[in-house]
């Protein structure tokens, strides 16, 4: 930031205060923040909401380790169809629970 100032100071014919030039800097960012654009939503859901549920072709294949979709733990198991993380192990139903119609 101090050697941004001095280069300021060097090109301005009335430089800021480092303390003014500081402010100058944050607001500017600031309104550069709300100008830019949201970004959209990539979760696998929103983008093929209607795949999920019409029940042909779900296979049940390992990945990557990440969270679960329904459950949000751990694990390898994924919908290669979907291309989302879902548990299948005994004891948990988070493939069918997401593959069910609600």
């Amino acid at each position: 930031m101090v050697a941004a100032w001095r280069i300021h100071c060097f090109i301005e014919e009335r430089p800021l205060s480092h303390l003014e030039f500081r402010r100058q800097v944050v607001l500017s960012l600031l309104q550069s923040e709300r100008a830019a654009t949201p970004r959209a939503a990539s979760d696998s859901m929103s983008q093929l909401p209607d795949i999920r549920f019409d029940g042909v072709n779900h296979i049940l294949g390992t990945g990557p380790q990440g969270r679960c979709k329904v459950c949000k733990r751990n694990t390898k198991n994924m919908c290669k169809k979907c291309n989302v993380r879902l548990h299948a192990e005994r004891g948990k139903q988070c493939f069918e629970i997401y593959h069910q119609q609600k």
